[in-house]
């Protein structure tokens, strides 16, 4: 179960890079692996070349301090959206025109139904600090009042899934939505 858990997440990290959506070591991936564990990238890995120990796995009720030393510094806002009940996968990037949005706007106002169908609302949080308790529980309440992608003020966006293909294609149809919006606002 971790292996093709990790195997799909390193496909997606390289479609992440391949696509534009999240570049370098930024941004962050996760699934979970059944009821109380997830697999998560570790902190400061490209997302482009993963291998399979630039993961860890954690357990949702009790992470020992050491998978999270080890695991991404947004493993907080992972841990939010996976208690929500909701949620099988995460992902976090740093995709170039939700991040645009994020740093111009406080709301995101494109509600086309072919991309409400699949992706749900998208809302922008208010800044919260990286990694902060605060910036979880935004996240948390976000996906629990059914968004599926989350744009964090200042710091990239959130999309969560019933599955790691689901959260990637909600980032995909977001971000073309956040270019169309940018588009039109030229």
């Amino acid at each position: 179960m971790i292996d093709r858990a990790v195997e799909c997440l390193m496909t997606v990290g390289r479609q992440l890079h391949e696509s534009g959506l999240n570049a370098g070591s930024a941004g962050n991936l996760s699934a979970r692996l059944d009821g109380r564990r997830v697999v998560m990238t570790r902190s400061r890995v490209r997302k482009a070349s993963l291998k399979s120990d630039d993961f860890v796995v954690f357990d949702l009720e009790r992470p020992s301090a050491d998978a999270l030393e080890r695991a991404s510094s947004e493993f907080r806002l992972h841990l939010a959206a996976y208690r929500t009940g909701t949620v099988e996968a995460v992902i976090h990037a740093h995709s170039p025109a939700l991040t645009a949005i994020g740093l111009r706007r406080s709301t995101f106002p494109i509600s086309l139904p072919e991309i409400s169908s699949v992706v749900g609302e998208i809302v922008i949080n208010p800044f919260e600090p990286s990694g902060s308790e605060r910036l979880a529980d935004d996240v948390g309440r976000a996906v629990q009042q059914g968004a599926g992608v989350i744009i964090l003020k200042r710091h990239g966006v959130v999309s969560v899934g019933e599955s790691i293909s689901q959260a990637l294609d909600r980032l995909e149809l977001s971000e073309n939505a956040a270019r169309t919006l940018l588009l039109a606002e030229r």
